[in-house]
This record gives C-alpha cells, structure tokens and sequence, in this order.
C-alpha cells in the first residue's frame, strides 16, 4: 500500500493508544497495535479474516450502508468482538482516500 510505504505506521502509533486500521477490499492491512491487542491475541488472525466477521452482525449492515456514503468522513458507531468472543462497543471516524 502507498500509505504504509510513505509511512511508519508501526513506529508512530506503537506509543499510542488510538484504534487504527488501514482496510482494503474488506481486509485489515494495518493495525495498531492497541487495536490488534483489543480484537485478537495475533495480527495474523485479523488480516486473514474478512473485516465483518469481527462485527456484531446486527451492525453489519450499518458498517456496509455507512461506507457506500462515505464521500469525506462520517461517524459510526460500530460493536466489534474481541479475542475473548465479546463485543465492544466502538465509534469509528471513518474517511476515504
């Protein structure tokens, strides 16, 4: 990805607690670390794994709807589930580049 090559991702965020991903075609290519540690216990699992499985699948249809309108950045509030099999509640500020 462009982004990740112009980029330390890794290196900025590693100090930080932000939930950040970078998706693509419906698949994790980056996280941040704290986002890894809160959705699974290795980053593999999330990048091999479509993206809704990890949402509540009463909020799939949110997430889907949310990114077809998505022209700038828009707020969501979107349940993931973490390692353990719960579901968090989460607010996502989503943009498209």
């Amino acid at each position: 990805d462009k982004y990740l090559d112009m980029f330390n991702y890794d290196k900025f965020f590693s100090h930080h607690h932000f939930f950040l991903a970078v998706i693509k075609s419906g698949y994790f290519t980056w996280l941040s670390s704290s986002l890894t540690h809160l959705l699974a216990k290795h980053e593999e699992v999330l990048r091999e794994r479509p993206l809704l499985e990890f949402i509540h699948p009463d909020d799939r249809n949110k997430l889907e709807n949310a990114l077809v309108k998505l022209a700038h950045k828009l707020d969501v509030e979107i349940r993931v589930k973490n390692h353990e099999g719960s579901y968090l509640n989460t607010l996502w500020h989503l943009s498209y580049d």
